[in-house]
């Protein structure tokens, strides 16, 4: 969570789980997690995040998916777990969800004040009376989902607030 990783994957092997954060979009795995773990730990810390889940402790035969919450950092943070048996045990993906509020207008993305300003002039092009009067299309992609949301729905605040029709178009996005 704090490494602003979407998911977490937590995957059976033979020598032991391997672990991987999905990190702006990218799966990367943590190398040595086999290693620090003592023998065993594995598969007792699946059933340890079955149960907080709301699951049956039991390995499942079959997928199954559950929530989870805890405190990280100061804040709640909301997980969305599935699991999935896999052929050295079971196969878990925790989804982040942190509850953060998106941000109200491009000024709370973080953005650096030139990104921010070609954001603005692109918006304000479109804009009767703006620089290109007429028609046009902000088009927002990639990255981590949670990021491109924030983005999109920034930028919709933008325009909204302009007194222009809004529409977004996100697709949805399940799995690990």
């Amino acid at each position: 969570v704090t490494r602003g990783a979407s998911h977490v994957h937590l995957e059976p092997r033979p020598g032991g789980p391997a672990l991987w954060l999905r990190v702006d979009g990218a799966l990367r795995e943590k190398p040595n997690f086999q290693r620090r773990l003592p023998a065993g730990l594995g598969e007792r810390l699946t059933r340890h995040l079955l149960l907080w889940a709301g699951l049956a402790g039991d390995l499942p035969t079959r997928p199954q998916a559950g929530q989870l919450a805890c405190q990280v950092a100061g804040r709640q943070v909301e997980f969305a777990l599935s699991a999935m048996p896999a052929a050295h045990g079971v196969r878990v993906v925790l989804a982040i969800r942190d509850g953060r509020v998106p941000p109200a207008d491009l000024t709370q993305l973080g953005l650096d004040e030139q990104t921010t300003a070609r954001l603005e002039a692109a918006l304000h092009s479109g804009v009767p009376g703006g620089h290109h009067a007429g028609g046009g299309l902000v088009l927002v992609t990639g990255g981590q989902p949670a990021a491109t949301k924030a983005t999109l729905r920034a930028l919709a605040a933008t325009v909204a607030a302009r007194g222009r029709m809004v529409l977004l178009a996100e697709t949805a996005y399940a799995g690990g």
